[in-house]
């Protein structure tokens, strides 16, 4: 195991024991979803947010999960305003971000879920690059 995924399993260690299962399972389904993101940490102290961006810059991260105790959220960045949301899963009004809560993985299996990432990553002002090799895990 390198240095980043022991300081993220450490981080992710700090939540109790079904939150971090939660957290360890979305985050597999996110790289699967999108195995050429970088992802970037931020540690809040009482949260966890993990960007997927197509480069090493969070800024432009297409996706972020946020976990708290409480619970993990999928964000939407980089134009979540306009993405169309039919059956209004998207929470917030920001103008740049809007989130959803996730109930585990199983959320970004859902056909209303995945139309929202799919309509975000074809509207990004900074793509993915599909030619990208995949980020080391």
């Amino acid at each position: 195991m390198d240095s980043f995924e022991k300081q993220l399993a450490a981080l992710i260690d700090r939540f109790a024991p079904n939150r971090a299962k939660e957290i360890r399972a979305v985050r597999r389904k996110m790289r699967t979803l999108l195995p050429t993101a970088t992802e970037v940490v931020y540690d809040y102290g009482q949260s966890l947010v993990i960007s997927y961006s197509p480069n090493e810059k969070g800024y432009l991260a297409t996706f972020s999960i946020a976990a708290k105790a409480s619970g993990t959220r999928l964000y939407f960045g980089q134009g979540a305003k306009i993405l169309p949301d039919p059956t209004k899963r998207l929470r917030g009004n920001a103008k740049v971000v809007r989130s959803l809560p996730l109930e585990g993985a199983r959320t970004l299996d859902e056909k209303d879920v995945r139309a929202l990432m799919n309509a975000a990553l074809e509207r990004a002002e900074v793509r993915f690059d599909p030619k990208a090799k995949p980020q080391p895990r």
